[in-house]
């Protein structure tokens, strides 16, 4: 594509997020839960460094990796206006979020920091429920910002990075590795950050439903 039509695309992500900052001022009078307007706010500081990234780039006439990283920003930019719609968010849909800043990430320091989302532990009626929004995707995403920043002034690759989740009880147990780099002080790879979340919503209740619906379809 032509350097005019990705200026084009970038003013019309800078529009979004005029929209973005719009809904933040709106956020009492939609009576949204009372964490989301300082959760916009540090994710809009965000999005204002994002987009100097994408038009150094642009500057520096790399236009196909402006476009990569464009693509992945309007992809994560539609996700969190999603986010900020909703009161609560299933979360398969925030672990789907959190990849897309993850993989935005990767990107913006190009290739110098890549994480991973291991959630092999939860089963499908464990990501059917639900988590406040912007509890978990904020955290997950302030959690990596400082790795970004050191990736972003790194000629070298910080290595690969993981976050781990699992179940306890109603709780998520969200665990991240920071990455195996020399840039890092010695074993600080070893010291995981980790937080727990509340999910919301009664499995037992899901597969009750769920198995009545079956023995409705065999029995009917």
């Amino acid at each position: 594509e032509t350097a005019q039509h990705l200026e084009q695309r970038l003013g019309f992500l800078k529009s979004q997020l005029d929209r973005l900052e719009e809904r933040n001022r709106l956020d009492s009078v939609l009576n949204r839960v009372a964490h989301s307007e300082s959760a916009l706010g540090k994710i809009t500081e965000r999005f204002e460094l994002i987009l100097a990234t994408i038009e150094n780039h642009l500057l520096m006439g790399d236009h196909a990796h402006a476009e990569r990283i464009i693509t992945v920003f309007a992809r994560h930019l539609r996700q969190t206006l999603y986010e900020g719609s909703m009161p609560f968010l299933p979360l398969s849909e925030t672990i789907e979020h959190i990849q897309t800043h993850f993989d935005l990430m990767h990107l913006l320091t190009g290739k110098r920091i890549s994480c991973d989302i291991d959630d092999g532990m939860l089963d499908d009626l464990t990501r059917s429920r639900h988590t406040a929004t912007f509890l978990l995707s904020d955290w997950a995403q302030r959690t990596l910002w400082p790795y970004f920043q050191l990736a972003e002034r790194s000629l070298e690759p910080l290595g690969d990075s993981i976050l781990e989740m699992d179940i306890f009880g109603d709780e998520l147990v969200v665990r991240y590795a920071p990455p195996q780099s020399m840039y890092l002080p010695e074993g600080s790879h070893n010291e995981h950050i980790e937080h727990r979340f509340t999910l919301l919503g009664d499995p037992s209740a899901v597969q009750t439903g769920i198995t009545s619906r079956v023995e409705e379809a065999l029995y009917a």
